[in-house]
C-alpha cells in the first residue's frame, strides 16, 4: 500500500519527471533523504520507472498491439528483447508464458511495424505474428486505475510543474535509434 508520502512523490514524477529529490522533498514536506529511501523502495518493490514518452499523434505515430505466440523456451528471451526496443512502450507474458502481448509505436504508414514483423519471425521459437492498429483506448469501471495519482494541492502542483516548451508544429524531428 501507498501512504500520503508515497503517492505524493510518484504524482510528483507524474508531473515532472526530471525534478530533484530536493525539490519534491521541499514540496512534500519532508526530507531529502525520505524522499530518496522511498523512491528507492519504490523502484525495487513496486517496479516505479520514470520514462519519457512522447505524445504518438504529435510525433507522427501510430500505437500497434503486437502479438506473438512463441514457444516455453524462447518466450521469456523474446519479451526481454521487445521491451529494449526503444519503439517499445509495454510488454507482457500471457498464456504460460506462450504469448507475448507488446504495444509498439510506429510512424503512420506503419514502416516500423512492418520492421518488427520482418525482424521478429527470424527470431527462433517464434510461432505466430499478428499487428493491429490500436485506434482508442477505452477505460472505465470502478477498479480501472489511470496511471495517475492525485495526491498533491493545486499549490504543490503549481510548485513542480516544469515551465512549458514552445510548441512544435508537425512531426518532431527524427533521431536515429541507438542500437
Amino acid at each position: 500500500m501507498l501512504d500520503e508520502i508515497d503517492r505524493g512523490l510518484v504524482h510528483a514524477l507524474h508531473l515532472d519527471g526530471r525534478a530533484s529529490f530536493g525539490r519534491i522533498a521541499e514540496v512534500l514536506g519532508v526530507s531529502t533523504q525520505t524522499v530518496t529511501r522511498r523512491y528507492r523502495r519504490l523502484r525495487a518493490e513496486a517496479g516505479l520507472r520514470v520514462v519519457g514518452l512522447p505524445d504518438l499523434h504529435q510525433a507522427g505515430r501510430t500505437r500497434w498491439v503486437v502479438r506473438l505466440t512463441a514457444t516455453p523456451a524462447a518466450a521469456r528471451s523474446l519479451a526481454h528483447a521487445l521491451a529494449r526496443r526503444p519503439d517499445t512502450s509495454w510488454v507482457r507474458l500471457t498464456s504460460g508464458d506462450t504469448e507475448i502481448f507488446a504495444i509498439v509505436g510506429a510512424p503512420h504508414g506503419g514502416g516500423a511495424a512492418a520492421s518488427l514483423l520482418r525482424d521478429v519471425p527470424r527470431s527462433g521459437g517464434v510461432l505466430g505474428v499478428s499487428a493491429h492498429c490500436l485506434l482508442h483506448t477505452y477505460r472505465g469501471g470502478p477498479t480501472t486505475w489511470h496511471g495517475r495519482v492525485r495526491a498533491l494541492s493545486e499549490e504543490q502542483c503549481r510548485l513542480l510543474v516544469p515551465p512549458t516548451a514552445e510548441p512544435v508544429d508537425g512531426p518532431l524531428p527524427r533521431t536515429p535509434n541507438a542500437r
